[in-house]
């Protein structure tokens, strides 16, 4: 495994720990703690591509870690704020089905030898909305809990995290149509 695909390793484990973090509330300064974990993983989400390309260990396994970890930090982030009571539980459905499916959609095209873009605008949309939603969806919590925030301002920073994710999940389901038009009859052929 190169430096790469560890970088990224280091994301999937971090995606767990900042989601249960949130649940711990005997842990002294756990949504900190659990915000300050999830910029380490956003850190590595943005250098894992650059090492990758720089030390020429570009390639399938590297690309659907990736893709893997950045879903499993969404989705188990996006869960945990459902149990917070940030966002509704129809919502992260909608959102997991959705990345269940382009997930497996892109599994099927690696399995037939079909190329597909291994990113679009939309699709880095998609992450970027995602990761300034869950950095508002902090600061509404942490503002709320610690005090650092009136009720509306965090009520404002939660609201935006919510326009946030509800514009990532536009893309993101664009994203997938662009992916399915292109390349379902590639794919099921």
């Amino acid at each position: 495994m190169g430096i790469a695909n560890s970088v990224t390793g280091i994301r999937i484990v971090l995606a767990p720990v900042v989601a249960i973090l949130l649940f711990l509330p005997h842990v002294p300064y756990n949504l900190v703690w659990s915000a300050a974990l999830f910029v380490v993983a956003i850190i590595t989400d943005l250098i894992d591509g650059r090492l990758a390309r720089a030390y020429g260990e570009s390639g399938p396994v590297g690309g659907h870690l990736d893709g893997l970890a950045d879903k499993l930090l969404w989705n188990l982030l996006l869960f945990a704020f459902v149990f917070v009571g940030i966002v509704p539980f129809w919502f992260a459905a909608v959102t997991f089905t959705r990345d269940a499916l382009a997930t497996e959609f892109k599994s099927l095209a690696a399995l037939r030898n079909v190329k597909m873009a291994v990113t679009s605008f939309e699709g880095k949309a998609k992450v970027l909305l995602q990761n300034i939603g869950i950095g508002f969806g902090f600061a509404g919590m942490l503002g709320l809990h610690y005090g650092w925030l009136t009720v509306a301002h965090s009520s404002m920073a939660l609201n935006i995290a919510l326009i946030c994710f509800v514009v990532a999940l536009a893309f993101g389901l664009i994203n997938f149509s662009k992916d399915l038009s292109r390349n379902f009859r590639k794919v099921f052929a």
